[in-house]
């Protein structure tokens, strides 16, 4: 990917090359993480706690699946695919591993 910078006499755009290696990401995917984690452990958490207390339980699936659908969408958007793909957050760990095993569709490295 080449940004563009106005030449300082003439004030055309000048396009420099970001360095090899740099990732350019979606500003939110450092929040895919979080989200997944702290999802996954809810959704774990009520479902181990549904026989003790089971409104808490269902509490903690709920707010365990409205964390994961996002990250998992996230997570998809990252890899270049739709966040449709967030649905499948509905699924837990299955949904999880199915996006984590999607093609990387998503081209931001220079291989120049």
């Amino acid at each position: 990917m080449l940004a563009a910078e106005p030449y300082p006499e003439r004030g055309r755009p000048r396009r420099r090359a970001i360095p090899f290696g740099v990732v350019e990401r979606h500003p939110l995917y450092n929040l895919s993480l979080p989200l997944l984690t702290f999802g996954l452990l809810a959704q774990g958490s009520g479902w181990l706690g549904r026989w003790s207390f089971p409104v808490a339980g269902a509490i903690l699936s709920v707010v365990g699946t409205v964390l994961v659908v996002p990250g998992i969408a996230l997570r998809a958007k990252d890899k270049g695919h739709s966040a449709l793909w967030g649905v499948l957050g509905l699924l837990s760990f299955v949904g999880v591993i199915i996006v984590s095993l999607l093609p990387n569709r998503a081209n931001r490295t220079l291989h120049n």
